[in-house]
């Protein structure tokens, strides 16, 4: 099967579950590829827009439901929670809406919100509106660095010798310095072992 029909029959399943993984990148890449003429762009933007909004509601609902018991068999998540509680006690409403965009406490901060007051239906109204504008973001971001690259991926054809030369002496000189370093080593451990 070729790799545009591939595309054309698992694009938009594969984008959702990435977005459940790692979001920005599978929405600059599905943005690449709706550029490309290989995806629609407003699905592309859905995908990722249905792919936080579950992962969120699934990251509140755990926190709503088990975040105490969590927290104290996970101590790796005290930290960051305590931290998305800590911010939420101060703005919860501008927490909730740039809660896509603080990278870092991205499971947290759900997860925490399912701790703390904040009503189902307001966290599920602003996160909506977040996860509206960030999927938009990030889909375009791709669609802009798709049309970038390809002047430079034009040119990079048009002088792929100069380029394949360079990296062949790039990787060529950093095995040089590595190889020269350890022997180096080497040699000052030989010394020291013989006083």
């Amino acid at each position: 099967m070729d790799p545009a029909a591939l595309v054309a029959l698992f694009g938009y399943p594969a984008l959702f579950l990435a977005g459940l993984v790692e979001g920005e990148a599978a929405l600059v890449a599905g943005g690449y590829l709706a550029q490309a003429g290989r995806l629609d762009p407003f699905a592309v933007f859905a995908c990722g827009y249905a792919a936080a909004l579950v992962s969120d509601n699934l990251y509140f609902t755990l926190g709503r439901r088990y975040g105490g018991r969590m927290l104290g068999r996970l101590p790796r998540l005290q930290a960051p929670v305590g931290r998305a509680l800590e911010m939420l006690g101060r703005r919860p409403t501008l927490v909730i809406l740039g809660m896509r965009f603080l990278w870092g406490l991205r499971t947290a901060l759900p997860f925490a919100i399912g701790m703390s007051r904040v009503s189902r239906r307001r966290f599920l109204a602003l996160d909506m509106l977040s996860g509206a504008v960030w999927a938009a973001v990030f889909t375009a971001v791709g669609y802009g660095l798709a049309n970038a690259l390809e002047a430079y991926v034009d040119d990079l054809v048009h002088h792929w010798v100069a380029v394949l030369a360079a990296l062949l002496v790039a990787a060529t000189s950093a095995y040089a310095l590595l190889r020269w370093r350890r022997l180096r080593r080497r040699g000052r451990d030989a010394l020291t072992a013989a006083d």
